[in-house]
């Protein structure tokens, strides 16, 4: 048994990840201060620059989780209650949290796994797991819970399977 038929063991692999803010609790009203893009509308239904807004010192108010206003500073600051937190990023840009929906099944057991520079990451974790797909038991099994899981998250509209004829 060489090195890349080790079984990985994830509980020994560190995770990286850091929480950089405590979320906010529902009932909390908070200003976000910086350079805010966001985008609006799809580029390639509008004209590019009809398809986001950008604000090089805007304020974001989040209140109750959701986005209650949006807009300059300058305009902002004047109508929001002295006693409301702002945090003010000076060095950094305010974008929407994005969500990568792409996914490769066979890798479904190593979602959210401690990340590498990418041929680390392949070498060390994908194509060992991969492998065990030359076992046609286990890829019915990890195909059963991925679809079952795909379909209970209502993404399946998303969903393209690529399959040899």
């Amino acid at each position: 048994m060489d090195a890349m038929d080790t079984p990985i063991d994830k509980k020994a692999v560190p995770d990286k990840r850091q929480k950089l803010e405590q979320p906010l609790s529902l009932d909390q009203r908070k200003a976000f201060r910086g350079e805010i893009l966001h985008f609006i509308a799809d580029p390639s239904v509008v004209v590019l620059e009809q398809s986001y807004e950008y604000f090089e010192d805007g304020i974001l108010v989040v209140k109750d989780g959701f986005i209650e206003d949006l807009g300059h500073a300058k305009d902002l600051l004047k109508k929001l209650p002295d006693d409301i937190e702002i945090t003010h990023y000076q060095n950094g840009l305010i974008m929407p949290g994005f969500i990568d929906t792409h996914v490769h099944y066979p890798q479904t057991e190593m979602i959210a796994s401690y990340g590498e520079q990418l041929l680390e990451w392949l070498e060390n974790y994908t194509f060992p797991m991969e492998r065990e797909f030359s076992d046609k038991a286990h890829g019915l099994k990890v195909a059963e819970f991925f679809f079952t899981a795909v379909i209970k998250s209502r993404y399946h509209h998303r969903l393209s399977i690529r399959h040899r004829a």
